[in-house]
Protein backbone atom coordinates (compact mmCIF):
# COMPACT_ATOMS: atom_id res chain seq x y z
CA UNK A 1 0.00 0.00 0.00
CA UNK A 2 1.48 3.46 -0.96
CA UNK A 3 1.24 5.97 2.14
CA UNK A 4 -0.39 9.31 0.31
CA UNK A 5 2.02 11.38 2.63
CA UNK A 6 5.68 10.23 2.08
CA UNK A 7 4.90 7.84 -1.30
CA UNK A 8 6.42 4.71 0.08
CA UNK A 9 5.43 1.11 -0.65
CA UNK A 10 4.73 -0.29 2.66
CA UNK A 11 3.08 -3.42 4.14
CA UNK A 12 -0.33 -2.98 5.54
CA UNK A 13 0.56 -3.74 9.34
CA UNK A 14 2.39 -0.15 8.99
CA UNK A 15 -1.02 1.77 8.89
CA UNK A 16 -3.33 2.31 11.41
CA UNK A 17 -7.00 1.06 11.12
CA UNK A 18 -9.95 3.58 10.37
CA UNK A 19 -13.63 2.96 10.03
CA UNK A 20 -14.35 5.50 7.59
CA UNK A 21 -11.78 4.14 4.51
CA UNK A 22 -12.73 1.37 2.48
CA UNK A 23 -9.58 -0.57 2.64
CA UNK A 24 -10.05 -0.20 6.32
CA UNK A 25 -6.89 1.83 6.71
CA UNK A 26 -6.26 5.12 7.09
CA UNK A 27 -4.01 6.97 3.93
CA UNK A 28 -1.29 7.63 5.69
CA UNK A 29 1.29 5.20 7.55
CA UNK A 30 1.65 5.19 11.01
CA UNK A 31 5.17 6.80 10.60
CA UNK A 32 3.82 9.83 8.55
CA UNK A 33 0.47 9.82 11.42
CA UNK A 34 3.02 10.63 13.90
CA UNK A 35 4.72 13.29 12.21
CA UNK A 36 1.79 14.52 11.40
CA UNK A 37 0.03 14.48 14.57
CA UNK A 38 3.25 15.85 16.59
CA UNK A 39 3.27 18.71 14.19
CA UNK A 40 -0.63 19.49 15.16
CA UNK A 41 0.42 19.60 18.67
CA UNK A 42 2.95 21.85 18.75
CA UNK A 43 1.43 24.36 16.30
CA UNK A 44 -1.80 24.06 18.19
CA UNK A 45 -0.71 23.85 21.68
CA UNK A 46 -3.73 26.16 23.25
CA UNK A 47 -6.20 23.99 21.23
CA UNK A 48 -4.92 20.93 22.39
CA UNK A 49 -4.53 21.66 26.06
CA UNK A 50 -8.01 22.54 25.85
CA UNK A 51 -9.36 19.66 24.22
CA UNK A 52 -7.47 17.54 26.64
CA UNK A 53 -8.70 19.29 29.76
CA UNK A 54 -12.39 19.26 28.12
CA UNK A 55 -12.14 15.39 28.12
CA UNK A 56 -10.61 15.12 31.31
CA UNK A 57 -13.05 17.03 33.29
CA UNK A 58 -16.36 15.23 31.65
CA UNK A 59 -14.71 12.00 32.28
CA UNK A 60 -13.53 12.61 35.76
CA UNK A 61 -16.46 15.19 37.11
CA UNK A 62 -19.28 14.36 34.58
CA UNK A 63 -19.65 18.32 33.57
CA UNK A 64 -18.53 20.40 30.73
CA UNK A 65 -15.60 22.82 30.90
CA UNK A 66 -18.14 25.92 31.25
CA UNK A 67 -19.37 24.40 34.42
CA UNK A 68 -16.31 23.68 35.70
CA UNK A 69 -15.08 27.08 35.18
CA UNK A 70 -18.11 28.59 36.88
CA UNK A 71 -17.43 26.09 39.91
CA UNK A 72 -14.08 26.86 40.21
CA UNK A 73 -15.09 30.90 40.16
CA UNK A 74 -17.61 30.25 42.76
CA UNK A 75 -14.41 31.04 45.45
CA UNK A 76 -11.02 33.15 45.03
CA UNK A 77 -9.68 31.35 48.81
CA UNK A 78 -9.27 27.79 49.23
CA UNK A 79 -12.31 26.89 51.04
CA UNK A 80 -10.28 25.07 54.17
CA UNK A 81 -7.71 27.21 54.97
CA UNK A 82 -8.18 30.32 53.15
CA UNK A 83 -5.17 30.87 51.19
CA UNK A 84 -5.05 32.33 47.67
CA UNK A 85 -4.43 30.67 44.81
CA UNK A 86 -0.76 30.83 44.00
CA UNK A 87 1.55 29.77 41.49
CA UNK A 88 3.35 26.65 43.48
CA UNK A 89 2.18 23.45 43.74
CA UNK A 90 0.46 23.43 46.68
CA UNK A 91 -1.23 26.57 46.59
CA UNK A 92 -2.97 26.01 43.20
CA UNK A 93 -6.51 25.41 43.68
CA UNK A 94 -8.55 22.09 43.09
CA UNK A 95 -11.81 20.84 42.33
CA UNK A 96 -13.29 19.13 45.49
CA UNK A 97 -16.05 16.72 44.91
CA UNK A 98 -16.90 13.76 46.92
CA UNK A 99 -15.68 10.74 45.47
CA UNK A 100 -18.85 8.55 45.62
CA UNK A 101 -21.73 10.55 44.76
CA UNK A 102 -19.17 12.97 42.31
CA UNK A 103 -21.21 16.05 43.99
CA UNK A 104 -19.11 18.81 43.85
CA UNK A 105 -18.28 20.03 47.16
CA UNK A 106 -15.78 23.40 46.59
CA UNK A 107 -12.61 25.08 46.00
CA UNK A 108 -9.40 23.70 48.04
CA UNK A 109 -5.64 24.14 47.53
CA UNK A 110 -3.72 20.96 46.60
CA UNK A 111 -2.04 20.71 50.18
CA UNK A 112 -5.88 20.87 51.85
CA UNK A 113 -7.29 18.72 48.89
CA UNK A 114 -4.25 16.02 49.46
CA UNK A 115 -4.65 16.31 52.81
CA UNK A 116 -8.30 15.29 53.11
CA UNK A 117 -8.17 12.59 50.81
CA UNK A 118 -5.36 11.54 53.02
CA UNK A 119 -7.44 11.20 55.78
CA UNK A 120 -9.55 8.94 53.91
CA UNK A 121 -11.61 11.93 52.49
CA UNK A 122 -14.12 11.49 54.92
CA UNK A 123 -15.56 13.21 58.34
CA UNK A 124 -14.10 9.82 60.46
CA UNK A 125 -10.63 10.25 59.22
CA UNK A 126 -10.68 14.46 59.94
CA UNK A 127 -12.14 13.79 63.33
CA UNK A 128 -9.19 11.20 64.06
CA UNK A 129 -6.67 13.33 62.97
CA UNK A 130 -8.35 16.33 65.14
CA UNK A 131 -8.57 14.62 68.25
CA UNK A 132 -5.16 13.12 68.12
CA UNK A 133 -3.43 17.13 67.99
CA UNK A 134 -5.32 18.40 70.35
CA UNK A 135 -4.08 15.17 72.80
CA UNK A 136 -0.91 16.02 72.07
CA UNK A 137 -1.38 19.94 71.87
CA UNK A 138 -2.50 19.63 75.64
CA UNK A 139 0.43 17.44 76.63
CA UNK A 140 2.56 20.26 74.71
CA UNK A 141 0.55 23.15 76.24
CA UNK A 142 1.42 22.43 79.80
CA UNK A 143 -2.18 21.61 81.14
CA UNK A 144 -1.78 18.29 82.29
Amino acid sequence: MICKKCGEDKDFTEYYASKITSTGLRGACIECTKKQDKEYRQNNADKVKYSTKRKRVRREYGITLEEYDELMASSSVCECCGREEGSDANSMFCYDHDHDTGEFRGVLCRACNQAIGSLGDDIVGVRKALQYLEKHTHLNDGDN
